[in-house]
């Protein structure tokens, strides 16, 4: 069965501290083929709201690697 994906859950695929159990299953769904969608209001907001996110998780992995 095919699955929208939010945000939460693209971003947790990418950093690490904010995988969880549900989104690493999501991803191996999508490893194992099946259809993985998301709404196009996201895909615009995704633009502009992970480029945010990146930042600020760039930033935390800097601040904890100079302690």
């Amino acid at each position: 069965m095919a699955f929208v994906a939010d945000n939460s859950v693209v971003v947790a695929w990418f950093v690490k501290s904010q995988a969880t159990s549900y989104t690493w299953g999501i991803l191996e769904r999508a490893a194992a083929g099946e259809a993985i969608h998301v709404n196009w209001w996201d895909l615009i907001r995704w633009q502009t709201s992970r480029g945010r996110d990146f930042l600020r998780f760039g930033r935390e992995i800097n601040d904890g690697q100079r302690r």
